[in-house]
């Protein structure tokens, strides 16, 4: 398996460029899906080392060398910025069914109780006025007693008064935006690393899991940024802003595997620790 996986990474080889990169590595996997597309993550990592050890030796030396001392490393970083959630109430609208017209935007006259009509000014309701010759027929009703209501004009009902008619109103859980900000959770970054960097290796089997934070790893020789991530939750105390600190450690690659949501690949640590967005979409 691993001459055929050699023969492969010179086929490769040909065809990339001298500074080749995961994303070089990652539109391979793209653009020979037929091939690549089914392969685990150990194969994609080991064919993209293979590719590198062609680049900077001519040959596969290096690889052979570093084989037995890859492993992958996760780091977190705290942003510091707030936690902008959905607002649950309005499920993100900004808005909710008004409580006065329940979302019909109409509500009931409140001048004649939704019948359409009001009692006859002029005769009072009775029907009658009192004429030069005694009792006649109201002229401005008609003798009915009631007229057209003035307020809704017979319709019965009105615009709503609370909502202007649009049968809805803003959400008061998050103020029309939509979305709330969290009061204690924030953002966090998660980066995943492959690398044969022996020091790092060290410090991270020490440090994994602790409060002592680490240097940024993406200028660290022999270290490659794989994927990306984003998070969020309740920072302990010992988390400050923008530190990195290491919370997944393996050297077994075959802890990590490929998964589809959404239309987007990601890199999950079967180990439950967490998800990574990959460079790339299929």
């Amino acid at each position: 398996m691993l001459d055929k996986l050699k023969i492969l990474a010179k086929n490769f080889n040909q065809i990339t460029p001298e500074d080749f990169t995961w994303e070089d590595m990652a539109d391979l996997r793209k653009r020979y899906s037929d091939y690549l597309k089914n392969r685990d993550v150990a194969f994609i990592l080991n064919l993209f080392l293979m590719i590198i050890s062609l680049k900077r030796t001519g040959g596969f030396d290096m690889y052979d060398k570093i084989r037995n001392d890859i492993f992958l490393v996760g780091v977190l970083v705290n942003t510091g910025e707030p936690y902008i959630y959905e607002c649950d109430n309005c499920s993100g609208n900004g808005y909710v069914e008004c409580d006065n017209c329940n979302g019909s935007g109409n509500e009931t006259c409140p001048q004649c109780n939704g019948d359409g009509t009001e009692r006859c000014f002029e005769c009072s309701g009775d029907g009658e006025v009192i004429g030069d010759e005694g009792p006649e027929k109201c002229g401005e009703c008609g003798g009915e007693g009631e007229i057209e209501c003035g307020e809704c004009g017979g319709d019965e009902s009105i615009s709503c008064r609370d909502c202007g008619g649009n049968g809805s109103q803003d959400c008061s859980d998050c103020d029309g935006q939509g979305e709330i900000e969290s009061d204690n959770e924030t953002l966090f970054e998660t980066k995943l690393y492959v690398s044969w960097n022996k020091n790092l290796q060290n410090l991270a089997e020490f440090r994994v899991g602790t409060a002592d934070p680490i240097d940024q790893l993406d200028t660290m020789e022999n270290t490659v940024l794989v994927g990306l991530g984003a998070g969020h939750g309740e920072p302990e105390d010992f988390i400050q802003e923008d530190e990195n600190y290491i919370y997944y450690f393996s050297d077994d690659l075959d802890d990590v595997e490929f998964n589809q949501v959404a239309g987007k690949t990601w890199l999950y640590t079967s180990d439950g620790i967490g998800d990574y967005i990959i460079d790339y979409r299929d």
